[in-house]
């Protein structure tokens, strides 16, 4: 896996925000599309994000996604092959896409 375009394909994708906020689907989230409930930020920058309006650095959002890539788990390979085939949304959606349940057309 060539993961610096992996990265690329995820800041585009999800964008990067320095700031907490809600998702539209109401999942806390921060950097480069970290849905905080399901990945805490805890140890990884030494201080806990829990709540919306909560910044890090651009170097801390790196190293999150650094983090999410180089350590997935099952709800993220899930959603990095959407993003490769075309089909990524917000994996806490009951949406066939997000599922990756696409239905032929």
């Amino acid at each position: 896996m060539n993961k610096d375009k992996l990265r690329k394909q995820l800041e585009i994708h999800e964008g990067k925000k320095l700031e907490s906020y809600l998702c539209p689907t109401g999942h806390l989230t921060i950097g480069v599309g970290r849905h905080i409930e399901a990945h805490p930020v805890t140890g990884e920058l030494g201080r806990t994000i829990d709540r919306v309006g909560m910044e890090i650095t651009n170097e801390e959002a790196m190293k999150l996604l650094n983090n999410d890539i180089d350590n997935p788990t099952h709800q993220d390979r899930r959603e990095i092959r959407g993003q490769i085939f075309g089909y990524g949304a917000c994996p806490h959606t009951d949406s066939p896409l997000a599922t990756g349940n696409r239905k032929n057309s």
